[in-house]
């Protein structure tokens, strides 16, 4: 199989099995990583949020409470600079720098005929690698059942007191991809491939100190049959030949990742089964919620693959998709956002399709000028795309209170500097841009156009907008003596 053809293939199961969000053989598993009883995001009413009034406060004001809400994350996050598992996977990502273990490739590739199997399984670099401080190198022993390293828990110590497991689960769930070439005047050049790919399943690690688990990584991905999806097909009479392109298997439906740690709990699900799918992720400390957020868009999948059975192409022709989402901190600061993805889609790729069409000249003496007014066009469009398809606020939940809008404002953030002079004596064409005629230790550097850019602002309740990067850079002094505090002492 050649290269080219090879690469197309996991180019195809890669679109069907990841880029299209996300039951199966894994519920158990899954539902263990994700209990909902236990672990769920607050179900936010996302357009009440939105029409909140605005806060009293001045944008002043408003930085104090903002700083003491964010001290108070700070307050829940600092027990996390001393726990044991943090530690020893530092240290064990320090050990990985000083010499890589020859681990292997978590895939098992057979060929049989014109038939390829390509398998995803951590079973494949099953091993016990251990950590030879005298050395400083990794030593392996086999294994049948875990992918095993060996190693100190941290930086001071030689004896091997930690250790990361790490086993998987089969999917028993496969993508089928089919490239069938006949050419009925030299058989030569025909060919059936077939390409069987084993989807990956679960992937479980512990981190253990002295015997002890302190850590647990556990992420399963459950998945749906689709039909058989025909890529492309068609024959030529006059060169007495025909192709078809299919795909069929399965499809990502539900992703969950879990974390744990002593009291601390972070949880990820990406869920396509329903009508809308949904992202969701949250951190926790024992009962408290310290990061929770959730994207949603009003899409699916399930439909829209079965109708891509039939035409390929309806995979990217959605004329109306919504999306919402917060991203909440502690049980009082939300973002909350609104977004029409399909017609905000539809204007970049319109404003960039005029960009490139009404590129200038670069041998016009004009080039420049054109180019800073087009840039600042792009600016000024895209800005307006933004604003006019997402509706982004920072709400007080627990004062029931708006803060502000996020908004786009199109505005000035640099200049463009080069060496290049306009040279009008120049045979027909009239002039062009010359590099070439300072010498490069004297040339200078002169003005050509604005750059423009998309900048966030805040707007207040009375209508004063201030930049969102200006004004979290100032006045949070406490703060940032906290949050350096805090980001030093993982850096032993």
């Amino acid at each position: 199989m050649s290269n080219i053809r090879y690469f197309n293939v996991l180019v195809v199961a890669a679109t069907f099995s990841t880029s299209v969000l996300f039951t199966g053989c894994m519920d158990d598993l899954l539902d263990r990583i994700h209990d909902p009883d236990i672990l769920s995001v607050t179900e936010l009413n996302i357009e009440e949020l939105m029409g909140k009034p605005y806060s009293e406060l001045t944008p002043d004001e408003q930085k104090v409470k903002l700083e003491l809400e964010s001290i108070e994350l700070l307050n829940q996050l600092e027990a996390a600079s001393s726990m044991k598992a943090i530690e020893a996977f530092e240290n064990f990502i320090d050990l990985l720098g000083m010499d890589e273990p020859e681990v292997d490739e978590p895939v098992d590739e057979r060929e049989t005929g014109t038939s390829y199997f390509l398998t995803f399984d951590v079973a494949h670099s099953y091993g016990v690698f251990t950590w030879n401080s005298a050395t400083e190198k990794w030593t392996k022993s086999n294994s049948n059942n875990e992918l095993k390293f060996v190693f100190p828990s941290d930086e001071s110590k030689t004896s091997n007191n930690a250790s990361l497991s790490i086993s998987s689960i089969n999917s028993n769930s496969n993508i089928v991809y089919e490239d069938n070439y006949t050419d009925r005047q030299d058989s030569e050049y025909s060919y059936n491939d077939r390409f069987t790919i084993n989807l990956p399943g679960a992937i479980t690690g512990i981190l253990s100190v002295d015997n002890k688990e302190i850590a647990k990584i556990e992420f399963g991905v459950e998945y749906e049959k689709y039909d058989k999806v025909v890529i492309s097909e068609g024959k030529d009479d006059d060169y007495d030949e025909e192709w078809s392109e299919t795909v069929q298997g399965s499809y990502q439906v539900v992703t969950r990742l879990r974390i744990t740690s002593d009291d601390y709990v972070y949880w990820y699900s990406i869920d396509g089964t329903g009508k809308d799918s949904r992202v969701e992720m949250q951190l926790l400390n024992g009962d408290s919620i310290l990061i929770e957020s959730l994207f949603a868009m009003d899409i699916d999948f399930k439909s829209l693959i079965d109708d891509a059975a039939e035409d390929i192409e309806e995979l990217l022709e959605i004329d109306k998709l919504d999306a919402n989402g917060y991203m909440k901190l502690m049980n009082d600061l939300v973002i909350v956002y609104e977004i029409d993805v399909a017609n905000l889609a539809n204007r970049i790729d319109a404003i960039e399709e005029w960009y490139d069409r009404n590129y200038p000249n670069s041998n016009s003496q004009n080039y420049y000028t054109t180019l800073g007014s087009n840039e600042k066009k792009y600016s000024d469009d895209m800005t307006a795309a933004i604003n006019t398809n997402m509706k982004a606020s920072l709400i007080s939940a627990k004062d029931g209170y708006k803060i502000a809008d996020l908004i786009a404002v199109s505005e000035k953030v640099g200049e463009y500097y080069d060496d290049s002079t306009w040279n009008g004596n120049y045979w027909e064409r009239g002039g062009y841009w010359d590099w070439d005629n300072l010498d490069w230790i004297q040339s200078e550097y002169t003005f050509k156009y604005d750059i423009w850019e998309p900048v966030v602002y805040l707007r207040f309740k009375d209508n004063t907008l201030v930049e969102a990067e200006a004004y979290f850079s100032s006045g949070f002094s406490a703060l940032e003596k906290r949050w350096e505090d805090f980001v030093n002492a993982f850096d032993r």
